[in-house]
């Protein structure tokens, strides 16, 4: 007899398979799961119909859901998610595929002998104890609460953009994550999930926003912006960002090739070889003492496409090399640019719209002549 759902379990499941897997960033990519089972495959709704010769409503009985399924073969002990390809939203996509990995991992088929998990298959008790244990599954896999509670403040919108998750889940989320607060439950911040995570962590928690040039960045701390100077800075990026030009940089801040000559050599040093240009972009804020010697204040090192220190707000080695343009003048570029983007789809979309005139317009030219030519039939 199944009894009273068992929330530990699921998510301790989903936690461990966290831990264990080859998982370095997020959102989770669901369907890369299966590879971590011999006996799972995760294929889409279409695919199956195809396999089968099925329609899509067909497969839709067959499964028992318009959403997703997770099938048991017992003859060979392996296992078939399938879900609704034809849904929309990614989302809601996303949290079918990790619900049946839910009822996969718990075993949801096994202990019922069933093949397929649906209300007519299973008693009403049986039925949602399966499902709220998948919901928790699915919800402490891809937006894990240790995470949640690293990444400080946020809102629904932002669940729903940093994890992949449809609007209706990440409220669900939410809920359930203020819920655990509100009783009192904390979170080690030396938990190994978020020490695996820390870098993803720490790129949504430092993420910046220039009012002025519109440029998004990350960093700890930044009292001036790195593309334009200002201080109007916002501890949050938008999904609207003007991309500004600059150069690759390897792990230690120097450019894989020379922003000058285009040289690949690049083996070590904080110069071109061959032009003698600076490859390092760093804070050039230098000042004198009291005898007129050159003194290093400040010499950070920047982004590529740093024109600014972000501590002190001193001119970068690339801007005064000449290798970055000012960023007005590139910000000017990048609007028209838009624009003219913008007008070149309008053009095709009064192309596409002439087309489809012209189509209907043959259309109703061909049903006029056939209609002229019914009536000539019945006169003779």
């Amino acid at each position: 007899m199944i009894s009273k759902p068992n929330f530990n379990k699921a998510e301790q499941t989903a936690i461990n398979l966290l831990r264990e897997g080859k998982f370095t960033e997020l959102p989770i990519k669901v369907k890369e799961i299966a590879n971590i089972f011999n006996n799972l495959k995760i294929r889409p709704y279409t695919w199956f119909a195809k396999k089968r010769g099925l329609s899509l409503e067909e497969v839709c009985l067959f499964a028992e859901s318009e959403e997703g399924c997770c099938y048991y073969q017992k003859k060979n002990h392996k296992y078939l998610i399938l879900y609704n390809d034809n849904i929309a939203n990614p989302g809601r996509r996303r949290w079918t595929i990790a619900h049946e990995i839910g009822h996969y991992v718990l075993k949801h088929n096994e202990l019922t002998n069933k093949t397929i998990l649906s209300r007519s298959s299973l008693s009403n008790d049986e039925y949602k104890t399966f499902e709220k244990e998948a919901d928790c599954f699915a919800r402490s896999l891809l937006a894990p609460s240790s995470i949640l509670y690293a990444l400080r403040k946020f809102n629904a919108q932002d669940i729903s953009k940093w994890f992949d998750l449809s609007m209706l889940a990440a409220v669900n989320v939410l809920k359930f994550f203020n819920k655990g607060v509100s009783l009192g439950r904390r979170h080690n911040p030396n938990d190994p999930l978020v020490k695996k995570f820390e870098n993803y962590i720490f790129n949504i928690n430092n993420a910046r926003r220039c009012h002025r040039c519109k440029h998004n960045f990350i960093s700890a701390v930044s009292n001036y912006c790195p593309v334009c100077c200002s201080k109007k800075i916002t501890n949050k990026r938008v999904e609207t960002n003007m991309k500004y030009d600059g150069y690759e940089l390897d792990e230690y801040g120097r450019a894989i090739k020379c922003p000058r000559c285009r040289n690949e050599e690049i083996t070590g040093g904080n110069y071109c070889k061959i032009c003698g240009v600076d490859v390092i972009n760093r804070c050039n804020n230098i000042g004198m003492d009291w005898n007129g010697n050159p003194v290093v204040i400040c010499n950070e090192i920047a982004e590529g496409n740093a024109r600014y220190c972000i501590s002190c707000g001193h001119k970068t080695t690339f801007f005064e090399n000449g290798l970055l343009i000012p960023w007005d003048e590139e910000y000017k570029h990048g609007k028209k640019q838009e624009h003219k983007s913008y007008l070149e789809h309008l053009d095709e979309e009064a192309e596409q719209e002439a087309e489809m005139e012209h189509e209907q317009e043959k259309e109703r030219h061909h049903d006029l002549m056939m209609m002229a030519m019914a009536k000539t039939l019945e006169l003779e």
